[in-house]
């Protein structure tokens, strides 16, 4: 048996390997990674940025949260984040149906963000409200130090929770070209709060 015959196998596969590295950028073309869906990451971190959220509230107590925005939509884009307060007999965003909260925002943020890129705001939020014995009364909420007056709310004491619950909820809208217009960009989110 010749040599030749004895390392044929093994100039083959050398062969095969040298081939597939030297195509490898044309069958890159042609087979690539799975594409992923283009959406927008939302999410929220309390005072010590961690999942250590508010709840038991002390008026005029000042609450940070962190917001991160990520924007994986493709190209650059125009956000818009509303501020709103509810209690529980008023009307919340519904996850169901996709649809909005009709409440009025206490207050909006916008912002761009690049694609590929994360933006984090930073909120603050003051409660000044007074207790008695059956009712909260909300009297306003700072955002970032800026006083919303909530005309004196009534958040009603909820005995199977041992709460006066109120519900912070932050809607993310997203900025159309073609209407011109912010719609809902289908994401918020949401915290409990006691108003103790």
């Amino acid at each position: 048996m010749s040599s030749f015959q004895r390392y044929r196998v093994l100039f083959l596969v050398i062969i095969a390997v040298l081939a597939l590295i030297i195509a490898s950028p044309l069958i890159e073309r042609y087979v690539s990674a799975p594409k992923t869906e283009p959406l927008t990451e939302f999410s929220v971190l309390g005072s010590y940025r961690n999942a250590t959220y508010p709840y038991n509230l002390t008026s005029g107590d000042v609450y940070p949260l962190y917001f991160t925005i990520s924007n994986n939509l493709g190209s650059q884009a125009n956000y818009r984040l509303d501020v709103k307060f509810r209690t529980p007999q008023q009307p919340g965003p519904d996850s169901f149906n996709y649809a909005k909260s009709s409440l009025s925002p206490l207050t909006s943020f916008t912002f761009k963000v690049n694609d590929g890129e994360s933006v984090e705001l930073q909120i603050n939020l003051e409660f000044d409200y007074v207790v008695d014995l059956s009712e909260a009364t909300l009297n306003s909420i700072a955002v970032n130090g800026t006083s919303v007056d909530m005309h004196d709310l009534l958040v009603e004491w909820d005995p199977e929770k041992n709460a006066y619950l109120g519900n912070i909820f932050f809607e993310l809208y997203l900025y159309d070209d073609s209407t011109g217009n912010f719609q809902y960009n289908q994401r918020y989110l949401s915290l409990w709060v006691n108003l103790s």
